[in-house]
């Protein structure tokens, strides 16, 4: 959150609460807080307000500010069953449960994150590297590096497999060309 939200905190917790009985702030990936917002944060945790609750979600709580940590409770979410994860991701997508495996391991079983890759077309997408993948595998050196350059002139940005294991072929092949 930018550092202006962090210091509108203590006025958000100053009013009392309408319906509830407490005032409650989310900051989600309170681990990304710049050191400004961060700064802000600390200040409204070491002067708590009174019916408020502030809740810091973070998927690395190592980097958040030491001081941030020492000032709050940790509570542990676990994710849900793989196949309460799976049925949601696939209903949510509209997709079958294929694809929503597929989807969750590219999210690394973020059901949200995975929910998310379904409307941006990654499934697409990672067929379309498939495809290519294939392509590219069964072609000799010289066919690599030309297609290489033919999408690299395309798209003047090109990241072929996992960018480690396929390095040094299209090394090799430069090299043995060149």
């Amino acid at each position: 959150i930018p550092v202006d939200e962090a210091r509108a905190l203590p006025e958000f917790f100053a009013k009392s609460p309408a319906t509830a009985p407490y005032r409650v702030a989310i900051i989600d990936s309170a681990d990304d807080l710049n050191a400004n917002a961060a700064n802000a944060v600390l200040k409204t945790l070491e002067e708590p307000p009174e019916r408020g609750v502030l809740l810091l979600a973070s998927n690395a709580p190592g980097g958040l500010l030491p001081t941030l940590r020492s000032r709050c409770r940790r509570l542990r979410f676990e994710s849900p069953a793989t196949d309460v994860t799976l049925s949601w991701v696939a209903e949510r997508a509209g997709i079958g449960d294929d694809a929503a495996r597929r989807l969750l391991a590219m999210a690394q079983n973020a059901p949200g994150r995975a929910w998310r890759l379904a409307a941006m077309g990654a499934l697409e997408v990672d067929d379309a590297a498939r495809e290519l993948e294939e392509i590219y595998a069964s072609q000799t050196p010289e066919q690599k590096l030309a297609m290489v350059k033919e999408l690299t002139r395309k798209a003047n940005t090109l990241f072929v497999g996992d960018g480690i294991n396929d390095a040094p072929a299209l090394t090799a092949a430069t090299v043995g060309l060149a």
